[in-house]
């Protein structure tokens, strides 16, 4: 975790770096020397806040109770919706997400 703390630290101070220059993302990249694509990439982690959790699994439990059946709408984290107008049976929904 040290290595992952030190990375961390060096890209967010990439980013308060960037943040004041007048640069596009990519200029900045090129002049340091700092693959744009890996830039991006913690600039995206920051942005959303995917380190702050401290939860290396991305996923969520999701517990459904066989008994249950009813309408309902999922939504993902990248903004995809799935609506189901109709009950829906919970093996059902289970087989969709699983």
């Amino acid at each position: 975790m040290v290595k992952d703390d030190s990375i961390r630290q060096q890209m967010f101070a990439s980013i308060v770096s960037w943040q004041s220059s007048e640069l596009s993302q990519k200029e900045w990249c090129r002049q340091q020397g700092i693959s744009y694509h890996i830039f991006h990439y913690w600039y995206r982690k920051d942005r959303d806040g995917h380190w702050e959790s401290g939860n290396a699994n991305p996923f969520v439990r999701l517990v459904i109770k066989s008994e249950a059946a009813a309408s309902c709408e999922v939504v993902f984290v990248d903004g995809t919706k799935i609506l189901f107008r109709e009950p829906v049976p919970a093996p059902y929904l289970k087989s969709l997400l699983f």
